[in-house]
């Protein structure tokens, strides 16, 4: 057995002791995700964020405990194995309430602490997405004498410790309304910050000419930019204004590859759904030919995200299953272009979701009101920007509202994993398919981690392998100079692991 990656100690500590008991009978937790690789198993534990790799034979001694001792006790004590009548879904969710912030805590939202603030420059957008969860929303623009006053309220509220703080710039369509950008982004500037600008935009009206403006004003780092399909589908889906004689489409990828070209990351997200699934398959190469991602790759990543069931609109389950078999075709062509981002392995169960429950981040909108989360645009606010102490603490404790376990959790391996806050309508339903999604994902996770392991291994042997006169030396041979080489230990490793 190789241990690649220890449990996190702070969880272990909350957990407790575990050990034996001989009047009970022992089982495998079922935060377990198994996955066949190089001639053995490898495991990660979700709820300890331990991962390890087994042979075979070690593995199929495992059920019989007839394993040596030092790597039974291991499994004992990092919750691999455990006692018949040890309830972890139960442990899961007390240690996600134990490790949550406090709502109620002075420094949970409180100004001098806030380090990314959200803010809705207007509700109009120049597309108009039949799939929009905004659509029927007033499209209030902000005001000058409103951006004025945002800004005041970042430079009293951010952290004062020269950490960066981060500016979040959404709608509608953020760049609609770009003289508020530059209003808020002087001021904070000017107050002496370090900050940089991500922006939720469809990427149509970024201009090459205002390059200057990006870089150097609003430290621009980041564009997420929402491309749904090849031509013919995203003109259509998208259906923009006032752009009569234009070609949207082309526009906006000219503008993904102007943005790279300048050192400004993009992350295309293609919302799918069964209408444009087909298309998506003949997207993602278009995309990585016309905007040259073999010289981009480190400029770009591509995900596919299923249009969320909000509202009126829901998939069957016939509709449900075909989208997410067609979502694992469409991962698989991403992976094949290496279009993905490698994502790794937890190191602590999940028990905040995002901005909304961090106690770091908060939402601006048009009109000064202070609120958590984007999708929420127009209600659901905890305070306002003329009042820095005034802080609704019970619509704040909303958001921190997690859906109960289900059956749908029983025997779900990611269970510590997870979290459906109430108010997300995207989130808070689980199905057969979104289960298997996640845990498809997840299973992705552990091989990601350890091919990097193997990776670190290779470079350590070849490390190991280099004698002081720089010269690589072959296995089991000595180099021409008279330094032997460094190679028992990691060779038996590698040979361990069948790398050649």
């Amino acid at each position: 057995m190789n241990i690649l990656k220890k449990s996190n100690q702070h969880l272990l500590e909350m957990l407790g002791e575990n050990y034996p008991h001989d009047d009970k009978k022992h089982r495998l937790i079922d935060f377990l995700i198994i996955n066949d690789i190089d001639n053995g198993k490898a495991i990660f534990n979700t709820l300890t964020c331990s991962f390890i790799w087994m042979s075979n034979e070690e593995f199929n001694n495992v059920l019989k405990e007839d394993l040596h001792f030092n790597m039974l006790k291991y499994l004992w004590d990092n919750y691999f194995f455990v006692n018949d009548d040890f309830d972890e879904y139960e442990a899961s969710e007390n240690l996600k309430t134990w490790l949550r912030p406090n709502v109620e805590h002075e420094s949970y939202l409180k100004p001098g602490n806030i380090k990314s603030f959200t803010i809705l420059t207007t509700m109009a957008c120049n597309a108009r997405c039949f799939y929009c969860y905004e659509k029927g929303r007033p499209q209030t623009p902000m005001k000058a004498d409103t951006a004025r006053k945002v800004a005041d309220y970042i430079i009293n509220t951010a952290v004062k410790d020269g950490s960066t703080i981060k500016l979040s710039w959404f709608g509608g369509e953020p760049l609609v309304n770009e003289n508020v950008i530059d209003i808020i982004c002087t001021k904070v500037k000017n107050a002496g910050f370090n900050y940089y600008s991500t922006f939720t935009s469809n990427g149509l009206l970024f201009k090459p000419e205002k390059l200057e403006k990006y870089r150097n004003l609003w430290h621009l780092k980041l564009g997420q930019i929402t491309i749904d399909g090849t031509e013919e589908v995203y003109n259509k889906t998208k259906n923009y204004k006032n752009v009569k004689g234009k070609n949207p489409y082309e526009i906006v990828l000219n503008n993904c590859y102007f943005l790279m070209d300048h050192g400004i990351s993009i992350s295309i997200r293609i919302n799918v759904d069964n209408y444009n699934l087909e298309d998506v398959k003949k997207l993602i190469p278009e995309l990585y030919w016309k905007l040259h991602l073999k010289s981009h790759k480190d400029m770009c990543n591509i995900y596919c995200y299923p249009i969320f069931e909000e509202g009126d609109y829901h998939r069957t389950d016939e509709e449900n299953e075909k989208l997410y078999e067609g979502l694992k075709e469409l991962d698989s062509i991403l992976d094949s272009l290496d279009l993905r981002d490698i994502r790794r392995l937890p190191t602590d169960i999940k028990y905040s979701h995002c901005m909304v429950d961090s106690g770091e981040s908060v939402l601006i909108s048009t009109q000064g009101d202070i609120g958590l989360c984007e999708h929420y645009s127009d209600d659901n606010f905890w305070g306002h920007i003329d009042d820095i102490k005034k802080k609704d603490i019970d619509m704040i404790k909303s958001f921190q509202d997690y859906m109960p376990l289900t059956d749908l959790c029983k025997n779900c391996p990611i269970v510590p994993q997870c979290l459906r806050p109430k108010k997300c309508e995207d989130l808070k339903n689980c199905s057969i398919y979104i289960k298997d999604w996640h845990i498809r994902m997840f299973k992705e996770y552990v091989n990601n981690e350890y091919n990097l392991y193997k990776k670190s291994l290779e470079q350590k042997f070849i490390n190991n392998n280099t004698c002081n006169c720089g010269e690589k030396c072959s296995c089991g041979e000595k180099c021409n100079c008279e330094e032997t080489e460094k190679i028992s230990l990691w060779k038996k490793i590698l040979i361990k692991f069948g790398i050649k």
